[in-house]
């Protein structure tokens, strides 16, 4: 019966629990806008039972949010996190701290050593120049021979021992540059070596400990993925060619900066980015109270102080309140379903330094070349590459991507966003050859001074375009005319030729000309603006 017993007993009890500390490091990482998510993968060999595991590297960003783990073919129990009075960390850590020693203690007997040789060559350099100083007082000795003879054997030996001395000297001088250069090596090679001992040594200062408990009923090997969010960021690198020759070409090189401040390195990890930010999304927006408020219209002395001391004003246009609405601007959020860039070759991102430039792919497109001009601002045109965007993916807003033309760079320039299958209109520079005027010949009021109280304004305006150069080019020119919201502002134009656009990209009073320019040819474009308003009002 005891025997019994004591095998019910057996059956009963849990199988001796074990403490497993698993070394690991990041082996996956998807970057967002603002953060990243670090992937971690091993497998443990677990007898049946409930186990504690610990993983002691683990960065000090996951003592602020537990990180995410999951298990296969064990049971997950409860998970803590420790950043304080850490145990320290032992085996291939302890042989890499002992190995940093030795390096450190080797490091600075080899300098050590070279002192010891350079100050050797510097004594024979002194040695050298004590000579010299020597052979110096003996043409001054009183105890010289008297004929000759003498005095010429003496002035031979005294020369031949000073060459010999400066010979010395230059050879010297010659061993000790070059052994200063290595002793700034050594020296290099020293502080270097004292630094990743130092590192080591305040590793535990960097790092949190987690611990959770794996449960089984049979021995399994358990898969575990451990990850968690780090600060970090990328954004997207351009590189853009256009190639004029026939076709006419233009190629979007892709890639990207990544940056981490995760406190521990990512050493060839699998990479992916996406445009999606982690912390957009979670809180509705706010909503404010809308204020309406009444102002009178400004007085005849408010507007003259405000006119720099013009004393004769008209009446103001608007007679009635104004009514001005207080509301703030709106925050900008980036909606979508966002898109995932998955790098194909691993990636090593250290912590906390410059961002680290990858490459993914280079897409080119079928592209029209024309030349923009704007003689309003302008004096020359600009070269301009207009392109279909059949990537399926989008080109990111971006304050300095590369341009060239025919493999020459050009500059870095801002790019603009361009959605997938849309239309992108980008600039490679000014061409030099396409002159740009643009004159006011005539402009008519009904009286003169600051404002007048006429009621009309006629202006013609002559713009010229001229093509100094030998290569024919397509010219897209644009300009402007005022234009009126009120009824009672009339504004008119008649132009020669004729705009073949108004409105141009939904913009009032923006017009666009095409033509062809040929070599030596100029294009004149004549308008003349009409203006009508009310007796008794300004124009502004």
């Amino acid at each position: 019966m005891r025997a019994m017993m004591c095998i019910l007993w057996c059956l009963a009890t849990p199988a001796f629990s074990e403490t497993f500390t698993v070394r690991s490091a990041p082996s996956a990482v998807l970057v967002y806008n603002g953060a990243a998510k670090v992937s971690r993968e091993f497998t443990i060999q677990l007898p049946a039972g409930r186990h504690e595991v610990i993983l002691p590297d683990l960065p000090y960003v996951v003592e602020d949010v537990l990180p995410q783990i999951e298990v296969l073919n064990a049971t997950l129990g409860p998970v803590s996190v420790r950043s304080r009075s850490l145990p320290p960390l032992v085996g291939a850590d302890a042989n890499a701290v002992t190995a940093a020693r030795n390096l450190v203690k080797a490091n600075k007997t080899a300098l050590a050593e070279h002192m010891d040789t350079e100050a050797g060559i510097r004594a024979e350099a002194d040695a050298a120049k004590a000579q010299i100083e020597f052979l110096k007082s003996l043409g001054q000795n009183e105890g010289l021979p008297a004929d000759a003879a003498g005095l010429s054997e003496v002035a031979t030996m005294i020369g031949g021992q000073t060459l010999q001395a400066r010979q010395k000297i230059l050879e010297t001088e010659r061993i000790i540059r070059a052994l200063t250069d290595l002793r700034d090596e050594l020296g290099k090679d020293v502080k270097n070596a004292e630094d990743a001992l130092a590192a080591l040594l305040t590793a535990d200062e960097d790092r949190a400990q987690v611990q959770f408990s794996l449960s089984t009923d049979v021995e399994v090997t358990a898969e575990v993925a451990v990850s968690y969010f780090a600060p970090a960021s990328w954004t997207p690198q351009y590189e853009v060619a256009l190639l004029k020759a026939d076709p006419v070409t233009l190629s979007i090189a892709r890639g990207a900066a990544i940056a981490q401040h995760s406190g521990e390195d990512w050493i060839d990890v699998k990479m992916s980015l996406s445009t999606l930010q982690v912390e957009d999304g979670l809180v509705p927006s706010n909503i404010r109270p809308r204020r309406l408020r009444l102002a009178d219209p400004l007085q005849q002395s408010d507007r003259a102080r405000l006119s720099d001391g013009v004393s004769s004003l008209a009446e103001p246009i608007i007679e009635a309140p104004v009514i001005i609405e207080s509301a703030e601007l709106p925050s900008v959020n980036y909606e979508g379903p966002g898109v995932t860039y998955s790098i194909p070759n691993t990636v090593t991102v250290a912590n906390e330094v410059e961002a680290t430039r990858v490459s993914f792919d280079t897409v080119t497109f079928a592209a029209e070349v024309f030349a923009r001009a704007v003689p309003l601002h302008d004096d020359t045109a600009f070269l301009m590459a207009r392109f279909e965007n059949t990537s399926g993916e989008p080109f990111f807003e971006v304050p300095d991507a590369l341009f060239t033309v025919d493999n020459r760079f050009v500059g870095l320039e801002w790019m603009p966003e361009i959605a997938a299958g849309d239309h992108g209109v980008l600039a490679f520079g000014s061409i030099e050859d396409l002159r740009l005027e643009r004159d006011v010949l005539n402009r008519q009021e009904g009286d003169t001074g600051i404002i007048s109280r006429s009621n009309a304004r006629n202006e013609e305006i002559q713009i010229t375009a001229r093509n100094l150069g030998s290569e024919e080019w397509d010219v897209e020119l644009l300009d402007r005319l005022p234009y009126s919201e009120h009824e009672d502002l009339v504004v008119s134009f008649t132009s020669s030729p004729e705009p073949d656009q108004e409105n141009v990209d939904a913009q009032r009073g923006i017009l666009m000309w095409k033509f062809n320019l040929a070599p030596g040819g100029d294009k004149l474009i004549e308008v003349e603006q009409n203006l009508r308003w009310p007796e008794g009002k300004i124009l502004r």
